[in-house]
């Protein structure tokens, strides 16, 4: 029994795949690991059948747009463009700036180099999406990098304290106490952790969008 509920390979390697023990713990710990289950198991089924709706009642035919429709739909894109472009150059700096490191040093470099650019009266455009199309595909690695050093294993090889880790910007959040490894303690206070993580998730999906329109409307 000990085995199971302590930090012991065994535990650890059920605990990295999802599978923890649920007698005896916290309201708060049980709360943690069983409501994205629960979440998944409701909106996945909902979102599959809404997509199943959508695309069997796509109509093959193809209206071309009047005068009218057209001028709207212009202005509705530059409005989008602007909006999109602002706030895809705002999150890159905002991602340079929040956790200093080599990596963070590579949106730091993207935004300067972009908001220098364009403040020389110069067009972000077509260009600026393939920039987009980078650093999507960067912040993404990024949070998948940031989403696994919070694994016990990864942070008993590479210490959050240890100079790599604070180098390329790997910060713990959370940690495990062997005395009860379902629970996850908090390893800092500083906001700008936790907020990091979250303005990387946004930039990865504002980044996606602004590419994918700039490439296809231009």
């Amino acid at each position: 029994m000990e085995s199971v509920v302590t930090c012991s390979f065994l535990e650890k390697l059920f605990r990295h795949l999802g599978f923890v023990r649920l007698d005896g713990i916290s309201e708060v710990d049980g709360t943690r690991w069983l409501l994205p289950e629960c979440i998944l198991v409701v909106f996945a089924p909902a979102v599959y059948f809404a997509c199943l709706k959508l695309t069997a009642f796509t109509s093959p035919d193809v209206h071309l747009p009047t005068e009218e429709n057209s001028g709207t739909k212009n202005i509705g894109l530059r409005v989008l463009n602007a909006v999109g472009t602002y706030l895809a150059v705002a999150l890159i700096g905002g991602a340079g700036v929040m956790v200093p490191s080599i990596t963070s040093a590579v949106y730091f470099f993207i935004f300067m180099v972009s908001a220098t650019y364009w403040s020389l009266n110069n067009a972000l455009g077509r260009r600026f999406g393939y920039v987009c199309r980078g650093t999507m595909v960067f912040s993404g690695i990024h949070i998948i990098f940031l989403y696994i050093y919070q694994t016990q294993w990864i942070q008993q090889n590479i210490d959050p304290t240890d100079l790599p880790a604070r180098v390329f910007g790997m910060t713990a959040v959370i940690g495990t106490d062997c005395a009860d490894p379902r629970a996850a303690p908090l390893l800092t206070d500083e906001w700008s952790r936790f907020v990091n993580p979250i303005l990387l998730l946004i930039l990865y999906f504002v980044s996606s969008f602004e590419s994918q329109f700039l490439l296809s409307n231009q």
